[in-house]
């Protein structure tokens, strides 16, 4: 997690009192981890060498690299008005750290479920929305599963209550994925079980 939010950090540069190499002060990053040391000694930049060596008259003078990434990485630097050099939270529009947009910027995002609204919601009970979940989860409790686990002998379909659950429809197309228009899980749609 810290490794993923790392990247979200640049410091406003004021008086130059941090590492070149070692602090996230450029678009890049630590330019440490970048660059190799081979890359780095034939920059001439030595590894504990300042920022403020390259500030004069509050502006960044760096000599000419020939190595494009890092022309690029030195110029997109945030240089504050005066005073102490301070860590920005690039996700946020003042750049102070919140958890919220820390949350946001590193939580991994999945395409939004068409029915979650309809599950989860002030209209149905806490109870049947965690069913309901289970259910579009392909995730259900079902008979067929526990007779699977040797822990029941019969299967009953208690969906279409057409008796044995090897006669009902959905145990017989279970393998088949579910239709792209309907919401419902495939084995809601083969059974005779209709939705409110």
């Amino acid at each position: 997690m810290r490794s993923a939010a790392v990247k979200f950090i640049q410091y406003a540069i004021g008086e130059g009192n941090i590492s070149f190499w070692n602090e996230p002060w450029s678009q890049l990053g630590i330019l440490r981890d970048k660059f190799n040391r081979n890359s780095r000694h034939h920059t001439g930049i030595r590894d504990n060498i300042k920022l403020s060596s390259f500030i004069i008259d509050r502006r960044l003078h760096f000599p000419n690299f020939n190595d494009p990434v890092l022309q690029t990485a030195l110029s997109g630097t945030i240089l504050a008005s005066s005073g102490k050099d301070k860590l920005i939270w690039t996700p946020h529009p003042k750049g102070h750290f919140t958890i919220k947009t820390a949350y946001e910027v590193t939580r991994r995002r999945k395409e939004e479920k068409p029915w979650a609204k309809m599950v989860w919601g002030k209209h149905i009970r806490p109870r049947h929305s965690f069913v309901l979940w289970q259910a579009m989860q392909y995730a259900l409790p079902t008979q067929d599963k526990i007779v699977d686990w040797k822990k029941l002998n019969i299967a009953n379909c208690a969906l279409c209550c057409n008796g044995s659950i090897s006669g009902c429809r959905y145990v017989s197309n279970n393998t088949q994925t579910k239709s792209q228009n309907s919401p419902l899980p495939f084995y809601l749609q083969q059974c005779s079980f209709q939705p409110c």
